[in-house]
């Protein structure tokens, strides 16, 4: 099985306007976007942020992977149900 990882893809965040950029660690297949955190301690608004990223596009799945004293990860989930409904350059177009 042979995934394709793309580093560093650039999210554009919009509400009618565009609003900013944000920039997602890592996106497989166009499916699941990854979040790298590398802390003794990981911050409360890691996930948070995680799920924003997949609310700004038209990924569903994320896995925010934490590398502390020992290694974690945590899946995170964003349907439509909690998307926006303006137009994004990574949402298809009817939804």
């Amino acid at each position: 099985m042979n995934f394709t990882p793309v580093t560093e893809r650039l999210a554009l965040v919009s509400w009618s306007i565009e609003i900013a950029h944000q920039r997602l660690d890592m996106v497989i297949d166009d499916r699941v976007a990854i979040e790298i955190k590398a802390s003794e301690n990981l911050h409360a608004g890691a996930t948070r942020q995680l799920f924003n990223y997949l609310r700004a596009t038209r990924l569903e799945v994320g896995m925010l992977l934490h590398f502390g004293r020992s290694a974690k990860f945590r899946r995170v989930i964003c349907d439509i149900d909690h998307k926006p409904l303006q137009s994004n350059p990574f949402r298809p177009s009817d939804l």
